[in-house]
């Protein structure tokens, strides 16, 4: 399989989920606004469809989603769940007038004269359609016409699949519990990948950081941009990656916002972890304010900030004895210990992975794969059974 981008047109200017579709549809496409017109087929340039039509046509010219129609009654939430019951995570959805359109964008496009591969995607959607309960007629088909989630309540993740990882995971559901052990660490590489300040990725990482820090906290549009520069500006300097232009910035900002303001922001601590650069424990207040910054100012004061944590840090541990030290780093390895035994038998595939044939707890299986003594493990597991 090759990669798709070299033959579209890509913009990185724009928000994640609009740069997300616009890298991975031709650079025309079939687009209306009204089911009675899908039998007129035109075309139209990508980005203009995507900021006006309700429905485009996927998998024009190669297959690169699999898009799956539950055509029920079903909230855009509760459609999500079912995703993750099944283990997969979609890499967009939208609610339609019926139901949800689930989407699973793929890391690399198949041509459609890949006959074995188009096989599998084909079987690979079957599959889709028969745990997820959705209409075959609507989901069966590679090349179809769907929902444009930019103009419909959406979610995105911006998480992207192989063929393989369907394949080892779906169509075969009886996988041995290292099978799926590996499976949850691809799955979380896939995220950890995504989540870095670097070219091709920068803009999804500012937007995803900005989403988390500013969740929940009634932030205005211009306390929204500054915490949007903040995170630029200092993950350039800490990494030497360029920033990205001030106007997309901006752009950003404005949809951050949009999202807030609509309760409708999706990024949680499960899936990215980013760093607060602006508050914190030392509660500090955004750097830009609005305005900007020089550079060498701008690395100035984060310099100053990290010695007055430093600092603070340094004066709470002077303030403890050793014997309290001691005593406050075990009730804290006790904590994590415990809290990792407690993910573990909570788990979606905590049964398959950890339960032995009479029902109880494979304390040894979850003591290797969380890397911890398994007389610990057996400890914690009693606790937690006579809660």
């Amino acid at each position: 399989m090759q990669n798709y981008s070299q033959n579209v047109y890509i913009n990185q200017e724009l928000n994640p989920l609009i740069n997300h579709l616009i890298t991975r549809l031709p650079k025309r496409v079939c687009s209306w606004n009204d089911k009675e017109h899908f039998h007129l087929r035109g075309n139209s340039p990508t980005l203009v469809a995507l900021n006006g039509s309700k429905w485009l046509e996927y998998n024009q010219e190669w297959v690169n989603m699999l898009i799956i129609d539950i055509d029920r009654p079903i909230s855009l939430e509760m459609a999500l769940n079912e995703c993750l019951e099944i283990d997969f995570e979609p890499t967009w959805a939208c609610k339609t007038d019926k139901g949800v359109h689930i989407a699973y964008t793929l890391e690399n496009m198949i041509k459609y004269d890949w006959d074995k591969a188009i096989k599998l995607a084909r079987h690979i959607k079957v599959k889709l359609t028969e745990l997820l309960k959705a209409d075959k007629q609507g989901s069966h088909r590679l090349k179809g016409i769907y929902r444009n989630p930019l103009m419909h309540e959406h979610y995105y993740s911006g998480l992207l699949y192989s063929l393989d990882d369907f394949k080892k995971y779906l169509l075969n559901r009886d996988v041995s519990p290292k099978q799926q052990f590996k499976k949850h660490i691809s799955k979380e590489k896939r995220k950890q990948k995504r989540y870095k300040y670097e070219i091709g990725t920068r803009n999804d990482y500012v937007f995803r950081s900005a989403m988390l820090q500013s969740k929940n906290k009634n932030l205005s549009y211009e306390d929204t941009l500054s915490l949007v520069r903040d995170i630029c500006r200092y993950e350039s300097m800490s990494t030497g990656v360029p920033q990205i232009d001030d106007k997309e910035l901006i752009r950003t900002a404005r949809q951050i916002k949009i999202y807030n303001d609509k309760d409708m922001n999706f990024v949680s601590s499960d899936n990215v972890d980013i760093r607060d650069i602006n508050r914190g424990a030392m509660n500090f207040e955004p750097i830009c304010k609005g305005e900007y910054i020089e550079p060498e100012e701008f690395k100035r004061i984060v310099k100053e900030r990290q010695k007055l944590s430093a600092k603070r840090t340094n004066e709470r541990i002077d303030d403890m004895t050793r014997s309290e030290r001691a005593r406050a780093n075990a009730v804290k390895r006790e904590k994590e210990a415990r809290g990792k035994v407690k993910n573990a038998i909570t788990g979606l595939m905590a049964d398959s992975m950890f339960k032995k044939k009479n029902g109880s707890w494979n304390g040894n299986a979850i003591a290797e794969y969380l890397k911890m003594d398994s007389r610990t493990v057996r400890k914690h597991l009693k606790d937690l059974e006579n809660e």
